[in-house]
């Protein structure tokens, strides 16, 4: 994670949303995944993008930031098992 008062934030936020929008159109056309790990990342990509489209630059909450990066763990997992 990136700290919020980090000038690389902003360059961060830019590259997301080029590259985020490049790995659904991808790999999950439509919303549509066929392995695990692709359905848990999509997730992820989704919900960053959400909140940067309606909170620019805020930080994510707490919260939210944790649910994400525990995703990010398992999607890793997932992976690591092939699926």
């Amino acid at each position: 994670m990136v700290d919020p008062s980090d000038p690389q934030r902003i360059a961060l936020v830019k590259e997301m949303k080029v590259e985020g929008p490049k790995w659904v159109s991808k790999y999950a056309r439509g919303g549509s995944v066929s392995t695990p790990s692709g359905r848990k990342m999509y997730v992820v990509v989704d919900a960053v993008q959400g909140w940067v489209t309606s909170n620019g630059l805020a930080p994510l909450p707490a919260n939210k930031a944790g649910k994400l990066l525990i995703n990010l763990d398992e999607v890793a997992a997932l992976i690591n098992e092939g699926k």
